[in-house]
């Protein structure tokens, strides 16, 4: 009689070994269910989103939750792109766009996900492939009939740039909302970007003629490069998108900014292009005017800083790379160039001069005038990809570095 009890015990604690584990499976599949729908949520909303801000699209946003407020600033945020887009010409087709989840955390009742968003297309009227990557973060809140969609920031994109600034911390757990999403003050830097992008425009395509042009160029005493431009280009069309970028000259190491909270690796990377093309390093020991890097302890200031750069290449004439400003503009192909291949452009975010860029292409703006293709590194999965000059931080100031010697 014992004997059967024990038998009887054991069969009844291995079939309740067997009804947790079955619980156990069932709550894992149902959470790998669940993660996967989150995604795969999110991600719809992603292409028909970038869809209609860069092709003008108009999918159907209404099948999915977002919160009121922000989906009146993205609505405005596709406004003002378009917007741009229109008046810059910059029209796309051969479009595609591809985000990869990079991270996600559950937050406060929040789900935070970042996702590294490629977009690949062919400018209408240029040949060579361009592009853009950048770092998308977005906060998702789960309820009993699916999902919302709480915000929605690419922090160094131009349009949530000069609204919202560079600074909300999505992945905090105090987090709130920007206040900007829900006031009348949204509206009024709406307008004042759209206002900027007309601004900027008149600006950079001044219609005169090619003889007037040519000789404001040769007046402004840009000497000849004795670098070797072609190089500087093709080192940054050849490393703007790798993990892991080669040294500029084989000798300096390459250290990725980016992987220092709050830094980018833009200057870094412009900087190893000179290098590719020549420049000689300029190791004084003072941080604050010479050019070199040798560790994270041992650096100038110019090697990495946007607005250090352009300061010491514009007054060097010690030793290493120098150059000179120009504006940018659109010109007329029959004049001189004012820039070419491998020359360096900067842009303004609207409050400090943010990123710094290589030359890598021209495209036509108008009738016979031209406008610059530039590529750039921001980090491994943030990037510009022979991108129009006039579609990276719209609506706000440019600048050339035109290089000159190699002391």
């Amino acid at each position: 009689m014992k004997k059967h009890l024990k038998i009887g015990i054991k069969i009844l604690i291995l079939i309740g070994m067997m009804v947790v584990l079955s619980s156990n499976h069932y709550s894992i599949a149902n959470s790998i269910g669940l993660a996967q729908n989150r995604t795969e949520y999110i991600e719809g909303f992603i292409v028909d989103f970038y869809r209609n801000q860069d092709l003008a699209e108009d999918n159907d946003l209404s099948k999915y939750e977002i919160n009121e407020d922000l989906q009146n600033y993205l609505f405005g945020k596709v406004k003002v792109i378009n917007y741009n887009t229109a008046v810059n010409r910059t029209e796309k087709t051969n479009y595609e766009v591809k985000p990869e989840l990079m991270e996600e955390e559950f937050i406060n009742e929040l789900y935070y996900l970042k996702f590294a968003v490629r977009v690949k297309f062919k400018y209408i009227g240029v040949e060579e492939e361009s592009g853009y990557s950048e770092e998308l973060e977005v906060l998702l809140k789960e309820e009993d009939n699916g999902y919302v969609i709480e915000d929605f920031y690419t922090r160094l994109n131009g349009y949530d740039s000069f609204i919202r600034g560079e600074e909300d911390d999505l992945k905090s757990g105090a987090y709130q909302k920007s206040s900007l999403l829900n006031n009348n003050e949204i509206k009024v830097k709406q307008q004042k970007l759209m206002d900027n992008i007309d601004k900027v425009y008149k600006e950079e395509n001044r219609a005169v003629e090619a003889k007037e042009k040519e000789d404001s160029i040769q007046n402004m005493g840009i000497q000849a490069s004795s670098l070797n431009k072609s190089a500087i280009k093709n080192y940054a069309r050849n490393n703007f998108n790798k993990i892991n970028p080669s040294s500029g000259n084989g000798v300096v190491p390459y250290y990725d900014f980016s992987a220092i909270s709050g830094n980018y690796d833009c200057t870094n990377f412009v900087s190893h292009a000179l290098l590719a093309g020549g420049a000689t390093v300029y190791n004084n020991g003072n941080p604050a005017s010479g050019w070199y890097y040798v560790n994270l302890s041992n650096r100038s200031y110019s090697w990495s800083g946007v607005p250090n750069l352009y300061d010491f290449l514009i007054n060097n004439s010690t030793k290493g790379p120098s150059g000179a400003h120009q504006n940018y503009f659109t010109f007329h192909e029959a004049s001189a160039y004012p820039f070419v291949d491998g020359d360096i452009l900067q842009f303004h975010n609207g409050t400090v001069w943010r990123h710094s860029t290589i030359i890598t292409g021209f495209y036509q703006a108008s009738t016979n005038y031209l406008g610059a293709l530039v590529t750039g590194r921001t980090s491994p999965t943030s990037n510009n990809d022979n991108q129009k000059a006039a579609d990276i931080y719209i609506g706000n100031s440019k600048r050339v570095i035109k290089l000159g010697l190699n002391y």
